[in-house]
């Protein structure tokens, strides 16, 4: 992999990229939703190598399939839930007053190598590898926070994109309720979510508007840009 940062802050990628993928590969949770995003603003090393992100789009609104499977698993203590076909998609609206009432529940989440659900009581911190910040914000059509991102593994995943989209883990309820939004069609509306953790991923749900997009050396010319235009403007 290439290098991230110069002197005593250049990192390669670890082995443990792949062997932390193919040890953990089993070990996601369907109790929760789980979605995808990119992270795009600015990012620094600080004199660590840990990785801070000033702000990450962590879930979107919109309306995006899901499997009759992982409905189920959501809605499994629901009082009279049928079920749903397990194979088949259903298109579901995340709606963008729902996020929005549910950002204070995104702060202070950890964010891991891969989905698991995460609890004080059951923490995977052999996959965790930073944090959401607690300055959680919607900007509609995004909800936002700044981020940091501990290992030099995860930094060289995010910095030559192998491993660079924001999956949010969460809690919600599935209302049966048709409509269309932005020209989709929706069969059920997602209700009272709960952030619960983010994960590191490959692809994502959300589409490519939600990754850590930025490579270090693309900041650091961006900012060298920046300062020379003042010197001469």
């Amino acid at each position: 992999g290439g290098k991230v940062g110069t002197g005593r802050h250049q990192m390669r990628m670890s082995r443990a990229v792949k062997s932390g993928n193919e040890r953990l590969a089993s070990r996601t949770g369907e109790d929760m939703a789980l979605d995808r995003a990119l992270a795009e603003d600015l990012k620094t090393l600080d004199h660590d190598g840990r990785l801070h992100v000033d702000s990450a789009p962590l879930t979107r609104s919109g309306v995006f399939p899901y499997l009759g499977k992982e409905i189920n698993a959501v809605m499994a203590d629901e009082p009279g839930w049928r079920l749903l076909d397990p194979d088949r998609r259903y298109n579901l609206l995340r709606p963008a007053d729902e996020i929005e009432k549910a950002a204070s529940t995104f702060r202070g989440l950890p964010i891991l190598w891969l989905h698991k659900p995460a609890s004080a009581q059951d923490h995977p911190s052999d996959i965790t590898i930073g944090a959401t910040g607690n300055d959680v914000v919607w900007e509609n059509p995004f909800l936002k926070a700044s981020l940091v991102i501990w290992p030099a593994y995860a930094t060289e995943a995010i910095e030559d994109k192998s491993q660079h989209m924001l999956s949010a883990g969460y809690s919600y309820r599935a209302e049966p309720r048709s409509g269309t939004f932005e020209g989709k069609p929706y069969e059920f509306a997602m209700t009272n979510l709960i952030g619960n953790h983010i994960a590191l991923v490959k692809d994502g749900r959300s589409g490519p508007e939600v990754a850590i997009d930025w490579s270090i050396s693309e900041y650091q010319w961006a900012a060298l840009e920046r300062a020379i235009l003042r010197m001469v403007s």
